[in-house]
């Protein structure tokens, strides 16, 4: 299981939208946070020179990601 960090901003936004939209998007995160590569959901990689960000669609909406990975040695 992966953990979704959302930022102030996307906060606020998610409170400032239809709740119907809102619980739709927060549905679609909670199956990130159990696959970041799930097939079901409309993801696309979008190119940047620093770090490898992707885009999953609802509805209207355009969510930007990433994926940070931490290793831990025992």
């Amino acid at each position: 299981m992966y953990i979704v960090r959302l930022e102030k901003k996307v906060r606020k936004f998610l409170d400032s939208i239809r709740d119907k939209d809102a619980e739709e998007i927060l549905s679609k995160l909670k199956i990130l946070s159990e696959n970041p590569f799930q097939n079901s959901l409309d993801i696309k990689k979008i190119k940047s020179q620093k770090e490898l960000i992707y885009r999953m669609r609802v509805k209207e909406f355009r969510l930007l990601y990433k994926i940070s990975i931490k290793s831990y040695i025992f």
